[in-house]
């Protein structure tokens, strides 16, 4: 029993680790911009940033909830309907995020005057790498929520957290050189190469079962 309450405490650790990653990949940068680049290019990054970090939150919320419901199939040990919620949901956030994506790439500069009031300079080929990422993060943290529900959230949690801080480390040299795109380029980057395809493979366990109980 004492073995398994430690790696009970040992797993919230983990999240509790995976939920600081944001301070990493979303404050950190703006704290780095602040201290090297100029004022111009500062504003056009935090603003960037918000533009992601809204429809991201929205996108988010609607995703959580699965977290429960894969659970709950699991220990009922309906691994199909995991296996079908699973690819209804990778098509969904894919579509989602491309869409997002367009609406960032094409309409951001707009979206940014109507809000704040004022035009803002956001280059395209800013909102272009911030539209990619966040497509890309929809996909990091649809995967977390299934692995998490799926009861993999030491190698989940572990994996956002060691993303977040391969990040983190690099971000100086990325905003020294490049500035805010730099800093996009990373993000993206860092999923791709590591919580982009790592991550969907801890859930092939869950649509094996699922499909070997057809």
């Amino acid at each position: 029993r004492f073995k398994q309450s430690f790696g009970l405490v040992e797993d919230g650790i983990r999240f509790l680790a995976a939920s600081f990653s944001y301070v990493l990949v979303c404050q950190w940068p703006v704290y780095l911009m602040t201290r090297s680049r100029p004022a111009e290019e500062i504003a056009a990054f935090a603003i960037s940033m918000q533009l992601v970090l809204l429809p991201l939150s929205f996108v988010g919320g609607a995703i959580q909830p699965f977290w429960g419901t894969t659970a709950e199939a699991r220990a009922r040990g309906d691994l199909e309907w995991v296996r079908r919620q699973i690819a209804r949901l990778r098509s969904g956030g894919v579509a989602i995020g491309v869409l997002l994506w367009t609406v960032v790439a094409l309409w951001g500069h707009s979206i940014i005057h109507l809000w704040l009031g004022k035009p803002i300079n956001l280059p395209w080929n800013l909102r272009l790498c911030a539209g990619g990422y966040l497509v890309l993060a929809i996909w990091e943290y649809l995967h977390f929520m299934l692995s998490l529900g799926s009861g993999r959230i030491r190698e989940a949690s572990t994996m956002v957290f060691t993303r977040a801080i391969a990040f983190a480390v690099l971000a100086p040299g990325l905003v020294k050189l490049w500035g805010a795109k730099g800093v996009w380029l990373g993000l993206c980057i860092s999923v791709l190469g590591y919580t982009a395809w790592r991550m969907p493979r801890l859930l092939q366990c869950c649509r094996a079962q699922g499909k070997s109980s057809t």
